[in-house]
């Protein structure tokens, strides 16, 4: 588990190791009808917001938060840029991939080019910063245009990366793409992040 510190360093030119700049992505909403602000829930020291973003600041060039929530509202994202998501985007049906569009946008049209985009669900705290780090390895040594995560059960658990030319040439992405199997699953319930919370700290 990571733990809370005062000297976390976000954004810049981290994400090591890797040969691709990224742009890191996380995006919100406050609308969650089963869980009430579950994007702002506490996980140890940090809120789930937090935590994803370090995560990715930890392994990307540049970090960007989409949400609806008030700036002061979202917590400690350092240096990551801070995106407030047009009411048009605020719906629990738009796709999430509308998004990323929109977001990259805002980078396209300031002349920010990256390679990649990697987007983290702030939902599967259980996504750790080595398995971004093999998410990454794996996407650049087989040369793919998306990867997306998935659990032991085969069902996607919140990690997705696409090359910027996806987002350049199509709106959608395919569904058949490459895959990595991750630890973890989306949480949708309070009662689910205290259960796995306390696995968490068992086995940690």
């Amino acid at each position: 588990m990571t733990s809370k510190g005062k000297s976390r360093r976000r954004g810049g030119r981290q994400g090591r190791g890797t040969s691709y700049k990224y742009l890191g992505i996380v995006a919100t909403r406050s609308g969650s009808e089963r869980f009430k602000h579950k994007n702002l829930a506490k996980w140890g020291g940090w809120n789930l917001t937090e935590l994803a973003v370090d995560k990715l600041a930890k392994t990307c060039q540049e970090v960007a938060l989409a949400t609806d929530y008030k700036r002061d509202e979202v917590g400690d994202i350092g240096n990551a840029s801070f995106f407030v998501r047009p009411h048009t985007l605020n719906g629990g049906d738009v796709p999430y991939q509308y998004v990323v569009k929109w977001l990259y946008t805002m980078y396209y049209e300031k002349n920010t080019d990256f390679d990649a985009l990697m987007c983290l669900f702030t939902t599967n705290p259980m996504i750790t910063i080595d398995n971004i780090r093999e998410a990454q390895k794996r996407f650049e040594d087989n040369k793919m245009d998306i990867l997306r995560s998935y659990d032991d059960n085969g069902v996607e658990n919140g990690l997705y990366i696409m090359k910027t030319k996806v987002l350049a040439e199509r709106w959608l992405y395919d569904v058949y793409t490459g895959s990595i199997n991750l630890p973890g699953h989306e949480i949708h319930t309070k009662a689910e992040l205290k259960r796995i919370y306390k696995n968490a700290l068992f086995n940690s």
